[in-house]
């Protein structure tokens, strides 16, 4: 990991998503880059691109409030630069991140809004269904990542082996203790224990032993959602972080567009990392 994008608007969930990229920088030895979207204009704001002393006057605000911002004891020694565009932050930080090209995003969530606004327009949805960039949505109230527990969702499908590899990869840098989660439910994608297994074996094949090694635990859990029984096993379990593995369209539309992923990323206490192949 060499790169962490952190979107900020200055406020204490921006603080948090800071604090949290601050521990995983110096883990990896990754540089930071903070972005701040103006909304302003189109395009950069700069003084070619904005003309007149109102534009002046608001880059070098927000040029301040980045500077105030990052005086902190806790970003001594690690390497930050920021970026401030003038799109709306929420349309168009796909573009960003073509840009950028970070290897993860940490983004504080703010109290029950969750990822609801980050993806509602079309650009994000896009953004979406095509990044293939890690997001690690935190609560404001976040001081400190803890790395006891990380429990990891994921439903041994066969696309979802490179996701599944990058999780565990972040999960054992940063030292968590994995245990994974299969959710049944009564319905239609109900699956015997035959058909559970058979599945996971054919998914072990698909993986080196090293990864092969997370599927030591995995609980299978039976819930009438998945995110609740996502929810439930991570309170069972007291875990410090929960991470879904995704695959492609569907996968991915599932749990961050639909109703799983906002009720996970609303009412977990605790960060959630989404990765999607």
């Amino acid at each position: 990991m060499k790169k962490i994008l952190v979107p900020v608007d200055f406020g204490p969930s921006s603080e948090s998503a800071l604090k949290i990229a601050s521990e995983i920088a110096k883990k990896f030895d990754a540089d930071i880059l903070l972005v701040h979207m103006m909304g302003i204009a189109d395009g950069f704001l700069t003084k070619e691109s904005y003309s007149g002393n109102d534009g002046i006057y608001h880059l070098k605000l927000v040029e301040k409030k980045l500077t105030d911002f990052l005086d902190k004891d806790y970003l001594e020694g690690l390497r930050i630069s920021y970026a401030i565009k003038n799109h709306r932050f929420f349309d168009h930080i796909d573009s960003v991140i073509n840009e950028q090209q970070p290897d993860l995003i940490v983004m504080g969530t703010h109290d029950s809004k969750g990822f609801e606004e980050f993806f509602n327009s079309t650009h994000t949805q896009k953004l979406a269904r095509n990044t293939s960039v890690p997001i690690l949505a935190v609560k404001k109230q976040m001081s400190q990542l803890n790395t006891g527990k990380a429990i990891v969702a994921c439903d041994f499908s066969l696309e979802s082996a490179e996701s599944f590899k990058t999780i565990i990869d972040f999960c054992n840098a940063l030292n968590f203790d994995v245990e994974i989660v299969h959710v049944n439910q009564p319905s239609e994608s109900f699956k015997s224990t035959h058909e559970v297994e058979n599945k996971i074996e054919k998914f072990a094949t698909h993986l080196q032993e090293p990864y092969q090694k997370a599927l030591i635990k995995i609980n299978h859990y039976d819930d009438y959602g998945v995110e609740n029984g996502i929810l439930h096993v991570a309170d069972d379990k007291n875990a410090d972080l929960i991470a879904v593995a995704t695959h492609g369209r569907k996968g991915f539309a599932h749990f961050l567009l639909g109703s799983v992923g906002e009720s996970i990323v609303d009412d977990a206490p605790v960060p959630v990392l989404t990765v999607k192949m």
